[in-house]
């Protein structure tokens, strides 16, 4: 695992962290599983991954707060390009636990990672260092994937 990498983009999302707001901060949630739940997803984090999956293919953005449900936005404030990155790393190296929709799950969270890379060209702050990096592993993963 690229730990290095992870660190990093969890030390610059940390920096931006606050605890003072309502709802659920996107930062905040990304890097607990980039921290703690990499090695070990349970069903919640499966399924906020999954909501972070259709933020990004089908909203084509991420807000930094949404409501208890993750499905309104508390505000219209982007997610930071470390946020998008943090959100690709989970998504790409994020192990699921065995079972029969896993395969397809993880090419649909390999392709909502590939497009949340996209996504960082939007963003102000982003690290063109650090989306190369991520852009290289998350080919490294996509071949694991598919045996290519």
């Amino acid at each position: 695992m690229p730990q290095s990498l992870i660190d990093e983009i969890s030390n610059h999302l940390a920096a931006g962290e606050s605890s003072n707001f309502e709802g659920n901060g996107t930062e905040a949630a990304i890097n607990n599983v980039l921290n703690n739940k990499l090695d070990r997803l349970e069903s919640a984090d499966i399924a906020f991954l999954d909501i972070m999956t259709r933020k990004i293919d089908i909203a084509g953005r991420v807000w930094a707060r949404y409501d208890a449900d993750w499905k309104s936005p508390i505000d219209r404030d982007a997610v930071s390009a470390d946020a998008v990155l943090g959100i690709a790393l989970c998504l790409s190296l994020g192990e699921l636990p065995p079972g029969e929709d896993n395969k397809g799950r993880a090419l649909k969270w390999m392709n909502a990672a590939f497009n949340a890379v996209r996504l960082t060209e939007k963003l102000r702050g982003a690290d063109t260092g650090r989306t190369a990096q991520v852009l290289a592993l998350l080919d490294q993963k996509f071949k694991l994937l598919t045996g290519a």
